[in-house]
């Protein structure tokens, strides 16, 4: 999306804490710490006027951002925001999330099979297994973003 948005828009991206390339506090954090985190982000960065977009546990961050310091906020954008609220899910399901993004073919499975309506290009694949992949890298991360946690 920053691809297509770089010339037209000013577009900033970051890894919030313990995702990602960024480490995580050994005490753990809260969404309203990754809020703050990327409010400091467009105050040190002079941002005054902006969009927020937010994907998944993103979108769960960025409704907390615009809730919280609406001033200079023009818009807000949700790609498959992670509910508000923790979801209790059954063993079964949790199993099924886990093994989602545990290899690179089970992230090209998930993606043909759940997450997208029409075939993607290559690259745009390659992309999307490695962002999973950089993301979801530990199974200790990727069972406390099911779990609703933040917590590394």
């Amino acid at each position: 999306m920053i691809k297509e948005l770089a010339g037209v828009v000013r577009c900033v991206a970051y890894d919030h804490r313990g995702w990602g390339r960024s480490g995580a506090p050994a005490a753990g954090y809260a969404v309203a710490d990754l809020a703050s985190d990327a409010m400091a982000l467009i105050s040190a960065l002079g941002i005054e006027d902006y969009v927020l977009v937010g994907h998944s546990m993103g979108g769960k961050v960025a409704q907390a951002l615009a809730a919280a310091h609406p001033k200079g906020q023009r818009g807000l954008v949700l790609v498959a925001p992670a509910p508000a609220s923790p979801k209790v899910l059954s063993g079964e399901v949790r199993a099924q999330m886990l093994s989602a993004y545990r290899t690179r073919d089970t992230v090209l499975a998930t993606l043909d099979n759940m997450l997208s309506h029409v075939p993607l290009e290559d690259d745009l694949r390659e992309q999307i297994v490695q962002g999973a992949r950089c993301s979801f890298g530990s199974d200790s991360r990727l069972s406390s973003a099911i779990a609703g946690r933040t917590e590394a």
